[in-house]
């Protein structure tokens, strides 16, 4: 890893098609959204081929985590309205209102098109991926905006904002879960 004496920008030179996913990344939540009133809060979703994970941030830092089983033989569709249920409990929990939350990043196991935010191919999970509209999902249910990168990327953007990776101008990220996925910045 080498850090950087100084960085000029907050994006990372990604685009084109690589590791896993098309465009390029802005780290932002803001969109053109404005501010929220309560500030900071996102949520997070991984969903794995083993476990999803659904976790509550504020500025970047973890508040509050749930994992559920996953489903991915039966479709990701099959699991929207267990995530919905989820994360409406992180929020009761967490005494948030929908106007609280800037919005979902979503990372997959597969290859994503980060720009139009959505599942090009599912590596035989969840393989009603390509065809459900996760950026409509969250925004009926929310009024949020939603993010899709695939999950190793996201894991080195994370380390890259918010962890060991922080300053760096070279990054390397290998992650194991059901699968084995890599990402270089």
């Amino acid at each position: 890893m080498r850090k950087s004496s100084h960085t000029s920008s907050n994006s990372p030179p990604f685009g084109g098609v690589g590791g896993g996913s098309t465009g390029s990344f802005s780290p932002s939540f803001g969109g053109g959204r404005g501010e929220a009133s309560g500030g900071g809060f996102s949520v997070a979703i991984d969903l794995g081929g083993t476990i999803i994970k659904i976790g509550l941030l504020k500025d970047g830092q973890l508040v509050d985590r749930k994992e559920i089983p996953a489903q991915s033989a039966y479709g990701l569709k099959s699991q929207l309205p267990e995530l919905e249920q989820v994360i409406d409990q992180i929020m009761l929990a967490n005494q948030l209102e929908n106007k609280d939350v800037l919005g979902i990043g979503f990372s997959f196991a597969g290859l994503v098109d980060s720009v139009e935010n959505r599942i090009l191919s599912t590596n035989q999970k969840y393989d009603d991926g390509p065809d459900t509209d996760l950026v409509g999902w969250a925004s009926a249910k929310w009024n949020w905006p939603l993010f899709a990168m695939n999950d190793a990327r996201m894991a080195l953007l994370g380390e890259w904002q918010h962890g060991a990776g922080q300053g760096c101008t070279e990054l390397v990220a290998i992650t194991l879960g059901t699968g084995i996925g890599s990402q270089l910045f």
